[in-house]
This record gives structure tokens, sequence and C-alpha cells, in this order.
């Protein structure tokens, strides 16, 4: 097999597109185009025919759930070795990792007990590649905040042993030292997504209407993470009466962006189905555009960084808002997206309102960051240059690695 990388990072099927995920991969490719060819790099993709022709590289479908917490538990032992008697029987997807010349795991929030499945797979991955001999590289990753004792030690069988581990905040960066990585091989920048080159839809009627609006415009990614529906009807009303308010004292018009929907058939928006409840709240519900289109990574951030200001429960929203240069104020509705929103912005070195989505106060929040619009977006632009620097200089580190792929 000819020499390549491989790449993964949860990269879903059409029919449940999550932007912020694909997003991470389609800007890792961005990048890695530039030091391979594409005969070189190969993907994990949960649909292997929509990603590969997607990305014009060569995608391998990953195992399915359950499998890596088996193999891990099967073969794994105390210092992970029996894993490389997996290369010789066990799937193509495990094969793969063993055959690379270069394994990168991309960025995300997905390191986490909340996710286990994920953390697990990454991690099977990870060790059957060191055991094979195959360097291992991390990028634009979140540790934690939830890691249970079972989950911390199996991060620190292999951590301590990637060639670079990139990190997307200084709490992570912190928690993999106390793993056991090496400080020398840790960068903490912005999300691996922060720098995606944006690309306009093929809807010309939005474009046009964007260009040539009369009211301020601003940007909304919402979602709701509880299963109660009696607290997803009190947090569409809170957000409601907040968007109201600030309809009402600067006149501002809004467009909804969703992160999770189907560019497939049949058309579905999860997302979508929580704006229409809010708006249907909302006394100036007739100034929400609720975009139903099925939007790529590349649009939704260059949407998102066309607008005037932005309010986002999601953080690949906040991601795309504020690498365009928009004063964002960030939502949260748990402890693992409060800690995703307080890294992004650390990193950044920017102070800007992050609070919980069912906050009493976000409707005074939203009002007085509108004030302030002007002063955040000069801190963030300036922020940009700084991330965008830091950023060069992390994959400058990492051309070399690539470089012995080719």
């Amino acid at each position: 097999m000819a020499p390549h990388a491989l790449l993964t990072a949860d990269v879903g099927p059409p029919g449940r597109y999550h932007v912020g995920d694909q997003a991470i991969m389609t800007a890792n490719l961005e990048w890695v185009r530039r030091l391979l060819p594409p005969r070189q790099i190969r993907i994990f993709a949960r649909d292997p025919e929509f990603s590969a022709p997607l990305h014009g590289v060569g995608a391998i479908r990953p195992p399915g759930n359950g499998f890596a917490s088996r193999q891990l538990d099967a073969h794994g032992g105390r210092a992970g070795r029996g894993l490389g008697a997996l290369l010789s029987r066990s799937g193509r997807a495990l094969r793969s990792v063993g055959r690379a010349s270069l394994l990168h795991i991309c960025g995300g929030g997905n390191l986490t007990s909340l996710f286990r499945h994920e953390l697990r797979t990454r991690s099977l991955y990870a060790l059957v590649a060191l055991e094979a001999g195959v360097p291992v590289i991390v990028t634009g990753q979140t540790l934690g905040p939830d890691l249970e004792t079972e989950d911390r030690r199996l991060l620190a069988r292999w951590l301590p042993h990637v060639a670079h581990l990139g990190v997307r905040d200084r709490h992570s960066a912190e928690l993999a030292a106390e793993l056991g990585a090496d400080p020398a091989a840790i960068t903490t920048a912005v999300d691996d997504a922060y720098f995606l080159a944006a690309r306009k839809t093929a809807i010309a009627d939005l474009e046009a209407r964007i260009e040539d609006r009369r009211r301020p415009l601003v940007g909304l990614s919402l979602h709701h993470r509880k299963s109660s529906e009696l607290v997803e009807e009190r947090l569409a009303a809170g957000l409601a009466e907040a968007l109201d308010a600030l309809a009402e004292r600067h006149d501002v018009a809004f467009l909804f962006l969703s992160h999770l929907h189907s560019v497939a058939e049949p058309p579905k928006h999860w997302d979508l189905r929580f704006g229409e409840q809010v708006r249907g709240r909302m006394r100036h519900g007739e100034r929400v555009e609720l975009l139903d289109a099925p939007l790529l990574d590349r649009e939704v951030k260059h949407l998102s960084a066309a607008c005037d200001f932005f309010v986002s429960t999601r953080y690949h929203g906040a991601v795309f808002a504020l690498s365009g240069g928009v004063p964002t104020v960030s939502l949260t509705q748990d402890e693992h997206t409060r800690v995703k929103m307080h890294g992004l912005l650390g990193v950044l070195g920017v102070e800007a309102p992050v609070l919980d989505a069912a906050s009493p106060q976000l409707g005074a929040v939203l009002l007085e960051a509108w004030e302030h619009r002007s002063r955040l977006r000069e801190a963030v632009l300036a922020a940009n240059e700084r991330a965008r620097a830091a950023v060069d200089q992390a994959r400058a580190a990492l051309a070399p690695l690539y470089g012995r792929v080719a």
C-alpha cells in the first residue's frame, strides 16, 4: 500500500449532517492537501459514498458502537500489548490504522466520558497505531472536562506517546500534562475549523437580501439539549423574550442557521424545530428567517460571518461568527459546553459574554453586548490575527511529520 495519512473526526452521514464536526474535517483537509496529493490521504467517515466525493479523498467506514470497548477489554492489557494481534484479523478500519504512515486524530470535544464511544474509538486507533509504529498526531481537542477514572487511565496510556498534541483551551493543556503528555508536544490554539475558508451559498436571493439588508442582521444558532419538553418550552420562551427586547430596542432582523440537519432526502432539521419554537413565541417573529436549506459547513460559516451580531448555543456557531469578527454572545446548557465556550474565548484572549441559555439576565446581556459591539469587534479582529499566527506556527511544526508520508 502506498504511503498515506489517515485522518479521523466525527464525520457523519448526509442524513445527519453536523456542521461543526464536518467543518473540523474539511478544514484539516484544506491544509493537508497542501502537503500531500489526494491519493495519499484517507479519512474515516460513516458514509464513505457521501464523504469520498465530497472531500476528494479515499474514505473508510469506522467500526460501529461498542467495537472499541470490546477490543480494548479483550486485547488491551495493562500497557496496550496484544492490540497488534488485531491487525491480522480485524476489519478494514483497524487494519487501515496499522497500514497508515501517519494517524491524525482531528479536533473536537469527544475525548470525554460524555461520549465514551468516541473516546474509546480514538484511543483504540491511537494504541493500535503506536504499537504498529505509526506516528500519531492530535489537533484541536478539548479534553474532558468529564473524565471518569477508567477513561483517564485509558487516555494516559497513549497521550504521552503522540508526536504532537494540539488542544483548543488551556484547561485541556493542563489536563494533558496531568495525564503524562510531554509539555513540549502540547500546543494550544483555536479550534481546527476556526479558519475554514467560507463559501457563498447558491441561494441568489438570500445572498442579495443579506448584501442589501435594511436592518442590522443578528445570526442565531440555537438548539436544545435537555430531554424535558417543559424545560425546552421554558428555554424557547426565555430566548424569545430576550430576542424581542433586542428587536424592539434596535430594530434588528434575525437569520437562524441550523448546525444539525440533513443534506440528503428526506429533509430533516433538528435545530430548525427548536428555532420554530422560539420564533413562534416571539412578538416579532416575522423578523426571523429560518433558513431550511441543506447548507454545508463552508456555507454556514459564510452566512455567520455576514451577520452584524451573533447569538449561539452551538460551539461552532460561536467559532464561525468570531472568526469572521462578528460580536458574539455564547449560551451554554451544560458544563461541557460552558468549558468549551470559555476555552474558545480564553485562547483568543477576548472578553465576551458567556452565560446560561436559561438565565433571566439574557435580555439585559444581549442589549449591553449590542451597545458595545464595535469595541468587541475590534478586539476579536485583533485576536484573530494572533490566532492565525499561532495556527500557522502549529501547522509548520506538523509539516515535517506529513513530509515523511510524502
